[in-house]
């Protein structure tokens, strides 16, 4: 092999070695980046001007507080129907059965994760500060709760749920 020839080839698995390494130290950063927002409460609460919006919005009354009553008890696993504003769209969750996730702000002023099963049902082409009207089962968390199953169920062992958006239901 000609010194030219080994100097390029060196060279290669040099840049090879540098370009592998950035990936890795990016891929690294957005995990801790997605992993913080999660682990912040801050990351739920709304920015002003989705509260403002949304005080001016008029939509059908929530089901008595449902939700805000679940979340003082610690109480999970039943379906629920309400509607809210976007005010964060987070990455997908890709550990097991793919969701599209994303923060509404209902009416009361409760933050509330939204995983949508995107395996089985359609995503859902969401903005933030917009509206959206969903059915699912509700689960407890310190931050606010989780609602999940908003989507059929195609086993048919399941109540079926949904998300309503710009007037098309998505399930």
């Amino acid at each position: 092999m000609s010194p030219s020839r080994s100097r390029r080839r060196s060279i290669l698995i040099w840049v090879r070695a540098v370009f592998y390494s950035a990936v890795l130290i990016a891929a690294a950063i957005l995990e801790y980046r997605v992993r913080s927002a999660l682990d912040d409460p801050s990351a739920f609460a709304p920015p002003p001007a989705a509260t403002t919006a949304t005080a001016t919005t008029t939509s059908a009354p929530e089901p008595a507080g449902e939700i805000e009553v679940a979340f003082s008890e610690r109480r999970s696993g039943f379906m629920t129907e309400a509607s809210g504003t976007v005010t964060r769209i987070l990455p997908d969750d890709r550990e097991g059965s793919r969701h599209q996730r994303f923060v509404v702000l209902l009416e009361s002023g409760h933050s509330l994760l939204i995983a949508h099963n995107v395996d089985i049902a359609e995503r859902v082409p969401l903005r933030r500060g917009e509206r959206v009207r969903f059915r699912g089962q509700y689960e407890w968390n310190d931050l606010g709760g989780v609602v999940h199953w908003t989507h059929r169920d195609p086993e048919g062992g399941h109540d079926e749920g949904w998300i309503e958006y710009r007037d098309e239901r998505y399930r």
